[in-house]
This record gives structure tokens, sequence and C-alpha cells, in this order.
């Protein structure tokens, strides 16, 4: 566990699965404690794993820099799965970063409500800037735009200039049903786009989720 603890680096997808599945497949409550975890784990990456075979509840108490999240699993801790990295990405950008990868975690049957979580592995290739930006969008069954998220791929803190070369990252992006998404298939996609306008803007097709 000495990895996920470490506060001398920052942690890594391979390294925090690897101590996840060295646990008991008994297990099926987490309780996940961080101290200014943003520093060690700035992408989140030991909650986005744990959100792949379970689910996140809400935890209704303050702890000023201490961050606590429960967890409840439906599948055991060994079935946690990081993808390899491809040198065939699934969506190569001009910029020096790649997008392995997408993932929708979201049941395909939601309500009004509900969270659509998507998680993003990326890779970062080459010298790289901080003007990427992930828009999420959740397109509705009459083609209208009902929810729009925009961030860096790996959120406000982990900027890629800070990634290693090589290293899997994931960007975890949700948006939320709201009230006025009308029943029917709705589309998550992603809008890869340059803050500075360097390329064109491209969109990544992630899946569909069932309103009802």
């Amino acid at each position: 566990a000495d990895k996920i603890t470490n506060v001398t680096h920052v942690l890594h997808a391979a390294d925090a699965a690897d101590v996840l599945r060295s646990q008991p497949d008994t297990i099926r409550r987490v309780w996940l404690l961080a101290w200014q975890g943003d520093v060690m784990d700035p992408q989140a990456i030991t909650a986005g794993l744990l959100e792949t075979i379970g689910t996140q509840h809400s935890v209704e108490v303050a702890f000023g820099d201490v961050d606590l999240a429960y967890f409840t699993l439906n599948r055991p801790l060994n079935a946690l799965h990081v993808p390899d990295v491809r040198d065939a990405a699934m969506f190569p950008l001009p910029d020096g970063l790649s997008l392995q990868t997408t993932e929708l975690l979201t049941p395909t049957t939601v309500s009004a409500g509900d969270r659509v979580t998507i998680h993003g592995w990326w890779v970062r290739r080459d010298d790289a800037d901080n003007d990427l930006r992930v828009s999420i969008r959740l397109i509705g069954a009459d083609g209208k735009t009902y929810s729009q998220v925009d961030q860096p791929p790996a959120g406000w803190i982990f900027y890629s200039s800070r990634w290693t070369p090589g290293k899997l990252v994931m960007g975890d992006y949700a948006v939320i049903i709201s009230d006025a998404v009308p029943k029917g298939s709705a589309q998550i996609e992603l809008v890869l786009y340059n803050s500075k306008n360097v390329f064109s803007p491209a969109t990544v097709q992630v899946g569909s989720v069932s309103v009802r």
C-alpha cells in the first residue's frame, strides 16, 4: 500500500490498480481517506478506479484538507482493469497528447437527477502545453445540447505539462440528467479543442443512455 500512501511522487494508474487488486476479494465496502490528495493523486485515480467496479456515495461531512469518500463494490477489487498504452491511439492530437480510449460507466437507463460518468484515458507523448480542453456534452433525443462541462483533460489541477510522458492519465468526466432532457436516447460526446485555436475541434462519440 506504500505506492498509494507515498507522498513523494504522483500516483499513477498502474500503481494504484496493483495495490487495490492485491486486497482481499471479499471486500465490498471501501472508505477512501485522502489528506491533500490533490498533491499525490491529482487525477483522483484511486476513486476513479473504484468507480469502475462500484458506486460512490455522498458523504455529507467536511474535514478541511481531508477528503472522505465511500464506495460500495459490485465486483471484487481484482476485477480492476487499466488499459494498455497503445501506439495506435483512439485520437492522437497535434499538441503531443493522445486520447487512448473512453469508457461510459453509467447504466444504460437513467432518470432525471442521475449522474452520467465517463472516463477518458490519455497519454502525453511529447512536450505539451496546457491549452487542450475537453467539452463533455449530453445531446438529447431532439438533437439539443442539455448539459455541457468544459475542462482540461485531467481536471484543473493536473495540467498536461505535469504528466509523465508515456504514462496513462485518467480524465473523470460527468454530466447530470436534468428534468429538461427529453425521454429517449441521449448521446454522450467529447469535443476536443484547443483554447488558443491551434487546431480545429474534434468530436468523439462516447455512447448513449436511455432517458426514462
